[in-house]
C-alpha cells in the first residue's frame, strides 16, 4: 500500500483505508514511537502537503520579516556555507562566534565531504536501504498504571542508551556503547537542528521588548496524557520551543521584564523538534515520510495540544522535522470539535496536516527560507 502522506489527501483517501474508530480501540494505544497507518487513520489524518518554500499558515499570519533577515547575524547565517574541512568546533566558534559557530560545526558532522576538492555535496538525498524502515532511537514505553488527565502530565528525560553486551577476545579492546552509525546521524541531525533554530531565535529584533512571552529551545519531553474518553496517547520528542511568560515588568533589576522558568508542560508545546539520520522512501526522487515517522509526529502533537487545552485553545500544533541536513515545517491543525468528534462512535471530522517542502540547511538560498519560518513561527506563538 503506498504511503499515508503520499496517498491520503482527502477525505476519500481516508475513506479507503477504512479507519477503525478510535471509539472501539483499547483505551491503552501503541507509544507514539510505534504509530503506523493504522493510528493515523484512526485519527483521521488528511496531509495537505503544499511544497512551498514558507508554510502558508504563517505566511498568510504574520508579517514579513525583512528586520530579521537584514539582521547582521542572519546575514552571516544566510551566506553561502564555507569550507569546513579540516576546521574545529574551536577554530569555528573563533572566526564565527558562538551561536554560528556551533551551526557551522554541527552542519560539518551532518554532510559529507568531498575529500579530494573539500566542496560539501549539496542536496545530498538520504534513504534508507531498500525494503529497509528508517532506523530510528529506541524509545521507551512508559506504562502507567492510572489515568493521567492533560493537566498532571508525567514528564521525563529519555532514558540513556543502553550499553553493547557484546564481548571482545583480546584484551583492552575498545567496544562502543552504540554499535549502530545510523544512531549517531540521528543525534547529530537533532544537534545540527537545535543549533540552527538557536541561531534564528536569537537573533530575531524585537520591536517591542514589553511583550509578554519569550521562546526558547527546551530539551526533549516524555509524556502521557489521557483523553476524555479514556484513551491514553504517549508520545517523546526531540526537544522543541519552550514559553516564557512574564511575571514583572521591566525594572532597574529585570531591564526586559522577569520570565517564568517553568517545567509545566502546556508552556512546551508551541513548536516540537522530530529528528530522523535518513529520509523515509525515495518516490520520484522526492523525499518521503514514512508512515511511522508521521505517526510519530502525530502523536507528539495531539499530547502538545492535549497538554494545554485548558490553559489556551490555539489549534495549530507546530512540528520541525529533520533529515540530515534537511529540514521540514508542519503543522496539524487539532481543533477542540475534532478531539471532542474524533472520540465519538462515527466520527467525521478530520485531521488537517500542511507542510513547506524540504529544506537544505547546506544551500544558503534555502537556509534563508527555513530561517524566515522560524522567525515568523516565533513571532506568531510569542505574542
Amino acid at each position: 500500500m503506498p504511503d499515508y502522506f503520499d496517498s491520503v489527501t482527502s477525505v476519500g483517501a481516508l475513506q479507503r483505508r477504512h479507519p477503525v474508530p478510535l471509539h472501539n480501540r483499547n483505551t491503552k494505544l501503541p507509544p507514539g514511537s510505534s504509530w503506523t497507518a493504522e493510528e493515523l487513520a484512526t485519527f483521521r489524518v488528511v496531509v495537505k502537503a503544499t511544497h512551498t518554500r514558507l508554510h502558508p499558515f504563517l505566511q498568510e499570519n504574520t508579517e514579513a520579516c525583512h528586520d530579521f533577515l537584514s539582521d547582521s547575524a542572519i546575514k552571516e547565517l544566510l551566506k553561502p556555507t564555507p569550507d569546513l574541512w579540516g576546521r574545529t568546533e574551536n577554530d569555528l566558534v573563533t572566526e564565527y562566534g558562538g551561536l554560528l559557530g556551533q551551526f557551522w560545526a554541527a552542519l560539518a558532522e551532518v554532510v559529507p565531504l568531498d575529500h579530494a576538492t573539500r566542496v560539501k555535496q549539496n542536496h545530498d538525498i538520504p534513504s534508507s536501504p531498500l525494503g529497509q524502515p528508517t532506523p530510528k532511537r529506541n524509545r521507551t514505553a512508559v506504562d502507567h498504571a492510572g489515568m493521567v488527565n492533560s493537566t498532571t502530565m508525567e514528564i521525563e528525560s529519555p532514558s540513556p542508551a543502553q550499553s553493547s553486551s557484546q564481548a571482545s577476545s583480546k584484551d583492552h579492546a575498545f567496544v562502543p556503547a552504540d554499535e549502530d552509525p545510523s544512531m549517531t546521524r540521528e543525534f547529530n541531525t537533532q544537534r545540527l537542528l537545535s543549533c540552527f533554530v538557536r541561531c534564528a531565535l536569537y537573533s530575531i529584533p524585537f520591536d517591542n521588548w514589553d511583550k509578554e512571552h519569550r521562546m526558547e529551545v527546551r530539551a526533549p519531553v516524555t509524556a502521557t496524557v489521557t483523553m476524555s474518553e479514556g484513551h491514553i496517547i504517549q508520545a517523546e520528542d526531540d526537544g522543541g520551543l519552550r514559553r516564557r511568560t512574564r511575571l514583572e515588568d521591566p525594572s532597574a533589576t529585570y531591564p526586559h521584564g522577569y520570565f517564568k522558568r517553568s517545567g509545566e508542560p502546556v508552556y512546551c508545546y508551541d513548536a516540537l523538534f522530530e529528528a530522523k539520520r535518513g529520509f523515509g522512501p525515495i518516490n520520484n526522487g522526492r523525499p518521503g515520510i514514512s508512515d511511522n515517522w508521521l505517526g510519530q509526529m502525530t502523536a507528539e502533537a495531539l499530547v502538545g495540544r492535549l497538554a494545554r487545552a485548558d490553559l489556551y485553545t490555539e489549534q495549530y500544533i507546530f512540528v520541525i522535522a529533520a533529515a540530515r541536513s534537511f529540514v521540514c515545517l508542519l503543522c496539524f491543525d487539532i481543533s477542540d470539535k475534532y478531539i471532542e468528534n474524533i472520540q465519538e462512535e462515527d466520527p467525521t471530522r478530520v485531521l488537517p496536516v500542511t507542510c513547506t517542502s524540504w529544506l537544505d540547511l547546506n544551500d544558503h538560498t534555502e537556509r534563508r527560507y527555513a530561517a524566515e519560518n522560524i522567525a515568523r513561527l516565533v513571532r506568531l506563538v510569542g505574542t
